[in-house]
């Protein structure tokens, strides 16, 4: 939050009737503490850590699970193996965070599917944050991917991932991004219930936020 408002303070915005002329709110207001604090931690926002020469895993594909059913968590980590390029590059965490079932069972039959998975019980509770935070912790792969229960990865996206994160030749490193999103729509994805008003409203706002 605190980059993407430092961003809008630092960032040019036309002025003027014909809008031949650019400013930032830096220039526009001097005076305001809290734009000139955004633009003090503007230039340690932009540092980023190093990477590392080697990495054993190139992604490590985090999913949190609360109160989930077995059955549904294998389907998810089947669409996602079948949409990937190389699953041996990956390393998967599965973070249970209470109240699911039959994960055994769907853990078993995934785990030699991968380059290596493994389940992390997460007890500290607090929301969906935290959980993600420690599977973070836990990952050992160059790329974190965060992928959520009711989630579905698009074709190749590993591939497209590791692209998007190929800093060769370019003077800047890209440190976060993120697919379009889309809501499935399908008998399926919906459990066999009728498709709700609005919700392509709704995945088309997304996507907006995403790129502001």
């Amino acid at each position: 939050a605190l980059r993407r408002l430092s961003s809008l303070a630092m960032r040019p915005y036309s002025i003027g009737h014909n809008g031949n002329s650019t400013t930032t709110l830096l220039k526009e207001y001097p005076e305001l503490n809290v734009v000139k604090c955004l633009a003090r931690v503007w230039p340690m926002l932009l540092q980023l850590p190093p990477l590392k020469d080697t990495y054993p895993y190139q992604i490590s594909l985090i999913l949190p699970a609360f109160r989930e059913e077995g059955d549904e968590i294998s389907r998810k980590l089947r669409l996602a193996r079948d949409a990937c390029v190389d699953p041996k590059r990956i390393e998967v965490i599965l973070v249970d965070a209470g109240g699911c079932q039959n994960l055994d069972p769907a853990v078993n039959s995934h785990k030699d599917q991968w380059g290596q998975f493994k389940t992390s019980i997460f007890k500290a509770g607090g929301g969906r944050g935290p959980c993600l935070n420690y599977g973070a912790s836990e990952a050992s792969g160059r790329i974190l991917t965060f992928c959520h229960s009711d989630s579905r990865l698009p074709k190749d996206w590993d591939v497209s991932l590791i692209e998007a994160f190929d800093d060769k030749g370019r003077k800047s490193r890209s440190n976060s991004c993120a697919f379009s999103f889309g809501i499935d729509t399908s008998p399926e994805g919906l459990n066999g219930g009728p498709r709700p008003p609005g919700i392509k409203a709704i995945e088309t706002t997304a996507n907006l936020r995403t790129h502001l």
